[in-house]
Parts: C-alpha cells; sequence; structure tokens
C-alpha cells in the first residue's frame, strides 16, 4: 500500500508546478484505496436525509455508477492537495483557483485525466471526521462520475418519491430508514 501511495503522490506530482504534494511519510492516517465495481449507490438513511447540507447531484446525475470506481481515502490536508493537483494537471480547470480548506472530496472521470488504469472514476475522500455524513459525500462525488460536470441543479432535498426510493435502497442495504 505504501508503494501504491507513493506512486500516485508522484503522478500527482508531475504538474510541473512548484508546489510539492506531501510525502505519504507527512499523511496522518494511511492511504486507503477501495474499488466497486459498476452499480455502487450508497443508500441515504433517515440521518444522512435529515443533514441540513444535503447537495445532492440532479436527478439525472444520481444513480448507480456503471464504471469501475476508485475510492482513495487520506488525511483531509493530502486530499485537498491531490484534488488540487489533479485538477490543475488535468487543464479541465482553467485559471483554477485554490480549494477551500474545509474541501473533503472530489472526483475525476477517465475521460478527464487517467488516475488509475483499473478505474473509470476516481474519488477522493477525505478519512477525517467529515462535515457531512459519508453517504451523501459518496452520492454527490458519484454525480460528478455520472457526468454532473459543475455544481450546477444542485438538490438540497428529496421529493416524497425520492424518499420512498431512498427507504428501500436503505432497507435492501441494512440501513437505518
Amino acid at each position: 500500500m505504501r508503494a501504491s501511495a507513493i506512486t500516485l503522490a508522484a503522478l500527482l506530482l508531475a504538474t510541473g508546478t512548484a508546489q510539492a504534494m506531501p510525502r505519504a511519510d507527512d499523511v496522518h492516517a494511511p492511504l486507503m484505496k477501495t474499488i466497486y465495481q459498476p452499480g455502487y449507490f450508497p443508500a441515504l438513511d433517515l440521518v444522512d436525509r435529515s443533514f441540513p447540507w444535503l447537495q445532492l447531484p440532479p436527478v439525472e446525475y444520481d444513480h448507480p455508477y456503471q464504471g469501475r470506481l476508485l475510492v482513495i481515502n487520506a488525511d483531509q490536508v493530502l486530499i485537498r492537495r491531490m484534488c488540487e493537483q489533479t485538477a490543475k494537471r488535468s487543464g479541465k480547470y482553467k485559471g483554477y483557483a485554490p480549494l477551500p480548506e474545509n474541501t473533503v472530496a472530489c472526483a475525476f472521470r477517465k475521460n478527464i485525466i487517467e488516475l488509475d488504469p483499473n478505474a473509470d472514476c476516481v474519488i477522493f475522500l477525505s478519512s477525517n471526521k467529515l462535515d457531512a455524513p459519508s453517504n451523501v459525500i459518496m452520492r454527490h462525488e458519484i454525480g460528478h462520475c455520472n457526468g454532473w460536470d459543475s455544481h450546477d441543479g444542485m438538490r438540497n432535498n428529496l421529493n416524497p418519491e425520492e424518499i420512498e426510493h431512498e427507504n428501500e435502497l436503505a432497507q435492501a442495504q441494512g440501513a437505518v430508514r
């Protein structure tokens, strides 16, 4: 795992900028990678749905991801730097400004930048205590994997039909309804 953390950090350093990525030794929590098969989609349980900062993608992007999904968990400081460096390196974000200090996640599709040959989309997710439930953050980032390129159309609540669907999904996944 240490070798893959160093490899990923080296990949992200290849930006040609003077800003250095933190070394793997600087990370407070280990860098952990999880691969999800197509169809991954976490249910929003009652606790998730009651959170006031839902920030879900538009309905057309809020569905199971059908590609190979890689989630990389690390310290929030490293996640923020990885997100920033990857965004700059991808060339997608012209005039890219530094990310806010409280950045906890970001997602990059393979068609924007290939970070891992075995993944169609990579999500960087902070392993620190988050300000929002992790399922909410994952659904937001999966929306980006599904093609949601901005934050336009973000939803802060669910309609009654969506709540019923979430109850069924949560029950199927064994979550609290």
